[in-house]
């Protein structure tokens, strides 16, 4: 209290200089003390404070005075919070108090009642004090009796406080007995065969303390009391007094309870020790706040000025807001809005000067503004900072998921009434989401529509919301953390305008787009509708000039529905015949917004004729035929380059392999766990594997050896641990090529080589470089200027520059493994000149893909073989001398061959 008078004091100095002179009189030096006027070296006089009031001198509330014979400034009357919110309830002793705001504004604790003038006590269990009675039953049936301490107590009404207790009516210890209640009344029996002499000793079993404890038979007998290494200590005797060592010193008294250390909350928390102590939990000058006791043992940090700045009418720029600092009503110097810029417009400073020029269309913030309008708006945008999409409103629904990188801040002006349907475009497994608000630009509050965890497999996302003519909507989107890829840019998002009076709904992209050349003789279809379309009613034709004749009608399950039902899936099922044009005509569709015919699209496409078939021009057939195999479920498959050799099969734990020709099935005797991981390559006729270890140097690459009792080489040594886990490898004139597998598209996907015939075992890996903007890619096959890998992430079949290591696409159009399991891919160098002519490619699904002139301009991509229904038949085989596939039914457990 001492400290915090003076420090009013001092600031009083700043108002009555004559009065903090040392010495003297401090009265009326130059005035008129009394005449209510003040005057002269005068701080005050009556009623004239001189505009100086308690909150200037930085109380909370209160009434300032003037003393009326020195004309000084009394802050006596003035106050400062002594607790948080009012209702606020505690325990003082057994006085109950409450937090109260009095008259002058200041929050401060009264008695409610004395809990002791009542008989009970103050109780502040559970946070809320109260009082509560003391008087209790202490035992349920009168006339009942019970041993307690070698007595004999009978059960009786207290008339005086209403309660029923026990009292004594025999002491069968005076008597050198014991009391004996196994009756189920208590009566004197035999003497007691005490196991210690006095209650209230201690001794050590172990490092368990016992005490010796008188029973309600009234005999002593020795009761475990601590487990003391349970706590971390040790059972011992100093002093010929048995405890558990070592003491705390507790700084608090209970767990979770709170309390303001200086302006730091603090919670009472057990040390390392077993100790009590106060930890640091929030430290309140960090937000400009106050530690504040709030009572029950808690406390809180609680503000008084939300946007404090520094030095009065000093300005700054907000994106489209010109700040200035200003006294506001509470007292607190704040931030607040001088000029709101026009939309379009944002804030910008030259030397002293803020003014409103046109905005840079960034998408950052209000400032930065991008425009959109009905149909289809493409957005590049340079944004940086999540500005108003943290936190995300609750409305969202977006779980536990964060935006991962920057938001973007989108305008619309509707130009009608009614409504207005989105289509935002963004990769496979990701979630966006997009908040849409009125009123003013940043303020995001509680969205008109908010869209989250929705469409996670599809390639837009969508929602709606009724709009007023006149009215300003702002959008803004972010990408949460889910999946890899980050914000698309640019962004594309699609605005379709519904008034029904004038809405024709249509189609507003095309898969394959009219007039287009399909990739694969295979294709699916698709129709993407500016609004929702009902699913029922609709006829589908698909004809072409080379005999194709499809009609499908509603319901067909060869036709399905997505994206809230605004997309149109058609899958054709059958080969279409190379070259041919195909027209695709769509009728019958009704809107579900306006209950009005969908605009019928225009829609044709040419079939690709493919530079490539299966068992031509060196490359695999497609025949498949199936032999019987171990059951299991095999992470990879692998052959050697014998005729008469093996094909392997294994997983993280078991291995197998399987003689060619004869089939005859064989385990793997003696071949480790800690060898095998989720990946098996060949060099020739040796088989290697890839452990599945991010530990150490080694122990990543292993040669197994077969015989009666199956050996390995730890194959590779690091020059450094490896980013991640290595799980492709494959061999190419003379070396080892191994990959790391990356779940980020942002980190580094490694590769590495070593000699695959060293003189000495393990051989040292030479890092080739990196790549990154993939992820999963799993699988790896090498000519001479390229790497191939299969990335499970948007189903990227990619080649990575050996050089420069620059990425390209070479197809998206299948599916591929993600998670710990690998993809499969082979190269096929038909004509030995360094480059792959054939790639052959495989992820979990029951189907084998190639890729004919991987390494050209235009490579083409399609199926070379289905062999069943199974989502979970991993690993490829690929035998170049036998030119043979080897992969694995996991529905039927049969090994596939194809040819």
């Amino acid at each position: 209290m001492k400290r915090a008078l003076a420090a009013v004091f001092a600031a009083l100095c700043g108002y009555v200089l004559v009065a903090c002179a040392s010495g003297g009189d401090s009265g009326n030096q130059g005035g008129t003390c009394g005449n209510g006027v003040k005057d002269g070296a005068e701080a005050c006089d009556g009623k004239d404070l001189g505009g100086i009031t308690c909150q200037i001198l930085g109380f909370k509330g209160g009434a300032l005075s003037c003393q009326a014979t020195s004309c000084q400034l009394d802050p006596n009357t003035c106050c400062t919070d002594t607790c948080v919110n009012v209702g606020d309830t505690q325990c003082q002793g057994t006085v109950l108090q409450t937090c109260t705001q009095g008259a002058s504004g200041c929050r401060a604790w009264a008695q409610t009642a004395d809990c002791a003038l009542s008989g009970g006590q103050c109780d502040a269990t559970g946070g809320n004090a109260a009082c509560t009675s003391t008087c209790v039953d202490a035992c349920p049936t009168i006339g009942g009796t019970q041993c307690n301490a070698g007595a004999i107590e009978i059960c009786q009404k207290n008339a005086a406080k209403g309660c029923n207790e026990w009292k004594q009516i025999d002491d069968c210890t005076a008597k050198g007995q014991s009391c004996d209640a196994t009756s189920g009344i208590a009566v004197c029996g035999a003497a007691c065969n005490n196991q210690c002499s006095k209650a209230g000793d201690t001794q050590c079993s172990g490092n368990v303390l016992r005490t010796c404890e008188q029973g309600a038979d009234g005999c002593l007998a020795l009761v475990t009391t601590t487990d003391c290494a349970a706590q971390g200590q040790s059972c011992t005797t100093p002093g010929g007094v048995a405890k558990c060592t070592f003491a705390c010193n507790n700084k608090c008294s209970a767990v979770g309870t709170q309390n303001c250390v200086g302006n730091v909350l603090s919670t009472c928390s057990t040390d390392t020790n077993g100790c009590l102590d106060w930890t640091a939990t929030e430290d309140c000058s960090a937000t400009s706040k106050f530690c504040k006791l709030a009572g029950a043992g808690k406390a809180k940090c609680e503000g008084i000025c939300t946007n404090p700045c520094p030095t009065l009418n000093e300005k700054k720029c907000n994106a489209n807001l010109i700040q200035e600092c200003k006294v506001g009503i509470n007292g607190c110097q704040d931030w607040q809005v001088a000029t709101t810029c026009p939309l379009g417009q944002k804030c910008e400073q030259s030397g002293s000067n803020y003014s409103c020029v046109a905005g840079n269309l960034t998408g950052e913030d209000c400032g930065g503004v991008v425009p959109i309008k009905a149909g289809k708006n493409t957005i590049n945008w340079t944004a940086t900072k999540n500005d108003y999409l943290s936190p995300i409103p609750s409305s969202c629904s977006t779980s536990t998921y964060t935006v991962m990188g920057p938001d973007l801040v989108l305008v619309y002006q509707a130009g009608f009434t009614g409504s207005l349907e989105f289509t935002v475009e963004k990769p496979l497994s990701s979630y966006y989401v997009v908040a849409v608000s009125s009123g003013t630009c940043g303020t995001v509050g509680s969205p008109l529509t908010c869209i989250g965890l929705k469409d996670y497999s599809l390639t837009s996302t969508s929602g709606s919301l009724n709009v007023t003519s006149g009215t300003t909507y702002f959008f803004y989107v972010g990408k949460l953390n889910s999946g890899t890829a980050p914000l698309s840019n640019p962004l594309v998002i699609t605005l379709a305008e519904v008034d029904c009076t004038t809405f024709s709904a249509s189609a507003v992209t095309l898969t394959p787009g009219n007039g287009a050349t399909t990739s694969t003789l295979k294709p699916t279809l698709s129709a993407d509708f500016d609004v929702p379309v009902l699913t029922t009613g609709w006829t589908v034709k698909v004809t072409g000039n080379k005999g194709t004749n499809l009609t499908f009608t509603a319901p067909n399950s060869a036709v399905t529905w997505t994206n809230s039902n605004k997309t149109m899936n058609i899958n054709p099922g059958i080969t279409f015949p190379a070259g041919e044009v195909v027209t695709v005509d769509v009728t019958g569709l009704t809107d579900s917004k306006c209950s009005k015919p969908v605009t019928k699209p225009t829609w044709g496409f040419t079939v690709i004729t493919p530079p490539c078939a299966p068992g031509t021009g060196g490359m695999l057939g497609g025949g498949v035929t199936k032999v019987a195999g171990p059951s299991g479920l095999w992470y990879y498959v692998a052959a050697d380059q014998d005729p008469n050799g093996y094909v392997y099969l294994g997983n993280t734990s078991t291995l197998w392999r399987m003689s060619k020709g004869t089939w005859i099935q064989q385990t793997a005797p003696g071949v480790s766990t800690s060898w095998l991981g989720y990946n098996m390559f060949m060099n020739g006729n040796d088989p290697f594997t890839n452990e599945y270890t991010l530990t150490g140097t080694t122990g990543y690459v292993y040669k197994l050896i077969p015989g009666a009792n199956w050996a390995a080489q730890d194959f590779v040594t690091f020059p450094q641990v490896p980013g991640d886990y290595i799980r492709s490898g494959v061999t190419y004139k003379g070396k080892v090529y191994l990959m790391t597998t990356e779940s980020l598209a942002t980190a580094n996907h490694e590769l590495w080589s070593a000699n695959a015939a060293p003189p000495t075992f393990p051989n040292t890996a030479t890092a080739e470089g990196t790549f990154t903007g993939e992820a999963y890619c799993s699988g790896l096959a090498v000519d001479d200027k390229y790497f191939y890998t299969a990335c499970g992430t948007n189903k990227r079949l990619v080649r990575v520059d050996r050089t420069t290591k620059t990425v390209t696409l070479i197809t998206n159009a299948f599916d591929l493994a993600t998670s710990s399991y690998s993809n499969a891919i082979h190269a096929h160098d038909t004509n030995g000149d360094g480059t792959a002519d054939f790639l052959y490619f495989k992820g979990n699904k029951s189907e084998v893909y190639y890729v004919c002139n991987p390494a050209g301009t235009t490579p083409y991509a399609d199926i070379l073989a289905n062999y069943g229904t199974s989502t979970s038949s991993y690993g490829l085989g690929f035998d170049s001398v036998a030119k043979k596939l080897y992969a694995w039914d996991y529905t039927l457990y049969q090994l596939v061959q194809i040819q």
